[in-house]
């Protein structure tokens, strides 16, 4: 018993060191003339996971569609919707339909709280600098923005 309470003890000790503690990086600062003409703008970001010096994300953007989806002919419709007969007692309605696209990769800084893997948040950020990873030579560079409340 006392063993697999040791081990058990060893995994939640190994996953609260967690991936974060692996990543090696560094964050260069843009000049303070430069970040001080910086403008703040509004983005909708996803969460993917926590780093060292931030937390890394991807820049999302949402569109409109229209798609055609298909319904039981037995419900009602709406006073101007578009529909066509889709045969077998269904209809096919025009809608619109927001669709989600992921965008880059991005490194957000001063953002306090947890959020859950796959969460979408909006927030009003600047651009402050780049993140360079030194833990594989590959050259891979994620914008920096600075969380602005």
């Amino acid at each position: 018993m006392r063993a697999f309470t040791f081990i058990m003890f060893l995994c939640l000790l190994c996953s609260l060191s967690g991936y974060a503690a692996r990543e090696k990086g560094e964050i260069m600062l843009f000049p303070k003339s430069e970040r001080a003409v910086a403008k703040s703008e509004k983005k909708y970001l996803e969460f993917y996971r926590n780093l060292n010096k931030g937390v890394l994300m991807y820049e999302v953007k949402f569109e409109e569609k229209k798609q055609w989806i298909e319904r039981p002919a037995s419900e009602m419709g709406k006073l101007g919707e578009r529909s066509r007969k889709a045969g077998n007692g269904k209809i096919e309605v025009l809608k619109k339909v927001r669709v989600k696209t992921r965008g880059k990769k991005v490194v957000l800084v001063g953002f306090k709280k947890p959020l859950a893997t796959g969460e979408i948040i909006k927030v009003t950020v600047k651009k402050i600098g780049v993140y360079e990873r030194t833990e594989r030579g590959d050259g891979d560079t994620w914008a920096v923005y600075q969380y602005e409340e």
